[in-house]
């Protein structure tokens, strides 16, 4: 039981959590991306003639190209979700939920409701909710972000 989507601005702490996702990864990127150039021209003008080290800086090169690549389009969406500057609100019913751990030991909560692709949420967020029961679901989502559900 799905219904449509409506919608309610985003709340500081959500436009402020968008916005630092939107901006920070890129200008890390662009810092480690500078320091890689800086790097491999030092190394290439200092050895010149190494094929090995040559292959290295050209694989390195391309890695760092996907990498930027996935930092851009994880970006882009953050941004999407800053600019429309409102949330999805919407009824459905709960799938399931699930909890990820991971190597840091931090957990990842995860919840998908009817209608919706699985999404990201916080552990205030995730511990009450019961699978087959219905909430009203508060989420942006080109990020897959639950930000709050309401049973109803």
């Amino acid at each position: 039981m799905t219904h449509p989507a409506s919608t309610r601005p985003l709340t500081d702490a959500q436009a402020n959590w968008l916005r630092v996702n939107a901006y920070l990864p890129p200008l890390v990127l662009l810092g480690v991306l500078f320091s890689c150039v800086i790097a491999s021209a030092c190394l290439l003008t200092t050895f010149p003639s190494t094929p090995f080290l040559i292959g290295f800086v050209a694989a390195a090169a391309i890695i760092m190209l996907v990498v930027a690549a996935f930092t851009a389009l994880y970006a882009y969406h953050h941004h999407l979700d800053l600019r429309d500057g409102v949330a999805y609100v919407r009824i459905a019913r709960l799938m399931g939920k699930r909890r990820r751990k991971t190597s840091r030991n931090t957990p990842r909560f995860y919840v998908h409701f009817e209608g919706l692709d699985e999404m990201e949420t916080l552990p205030e967020t995730y511990e009450p909710l019961c699978e087959g029961a219905i909430y009203t679901v508060v989420y942006s989502p080109r990020v897959r972000r639950c930000w709050e559900a309401e049973a109803k």
